[in-house]
């Protein structure tokens, strides 16, 4: 469940632009601190509702899109595995099939 939670932090930030620093800065503590808290996906959750404050985004909405970010992963993978010739798996592993980007020569997507 942490490991959901922070997921969901992080799309937030990426979205509004935030980086570790900065919320490092707002909350008060060094950048050390949050990428360790974000490594470990674990706090209490007064620091939790802190880095949601720090990041300008409420609890809820990281938690409502704790759901939505998993549905989408899930429809993304599903849509990629579909266009794949039969018999053929999709290296969901690599970075090139999660960004859709140049497939490297192992993929089973590679032209």
């Amino acid at each position: 469940m942490n490991g959901l939670i922070f997921e969901a932090l992080k799309r937030t930030l990426k979205a509004k632009g935030v980086t570790y620093r900065e919320l490092a800065g707002r909350m008060g503590v060094s950048e050390p601190t949050v990428k360790r808290i974000f490594h470990e996906r674990n706090c209490k959750l007064d620091r939790l509702v802190g880095i949601c404050a720090a990041a300008g985004v409420e609890l809820e909405n990281v938690l409502g899109s704790m759901n939505r970010g998993r549905d989408r992963s899930t429809a993304s993978r599903r849509r990629s595995s579909a266009s794949l010739p039969a018999g053929r798996r999709c290296c969901s592993s690599s970075s090139c099939c999660r960004r859709n980007s140049r497939p490297r020569a192992s993929c089973a997507r590679r032209a």
